[in-house]
């Protein structure tokens, strides 16, 4: 089956990509930056981080592990990504302290 060409929105911004892959793909390919602290391009997502959190469509979702879907609104730094990410980063410090 040919692969689907997906058109998204990242922060205002227009990108197409192959549906195939994931949003923190598609960051990574485009070079926008974005926090991915357990993301390891060679296996699939661990999800266990939650640093990579955006607003997709006014709903929190993990980059790594979400596919990308036609006309999807990706925001990497609405306040509530924000919050997401500090709180991710912040569960990450206490369990290492």
């Amino acid at each position: 089956m040919a692969e689907q060409t997906v058109r998204v929105i990242v922060d205002g911004k227009e990108f197409s990509a192959s549906g195939e892959k994931t949003i923190l793909q598609l960051f990574n390919e485009s070079n926008l930056e974005h926090p991915q602290i357990c993301h390891v391009p060679e296996v699939d997502p661990i999800q266990t981080c939650d640093t990579c959190i955006v607003e997709v469509n006014g709903k929190l979702l993990r980059a790594c592990s979400t596919k990308l879907e036609n006309g999807m609104h990706i925001e990497r730094q609405s306040q509530r990504a924000k919050e997401a990410q500090t709180e991710a980063m912040d569960r990450i410090l206490e369990n290492h302290l």
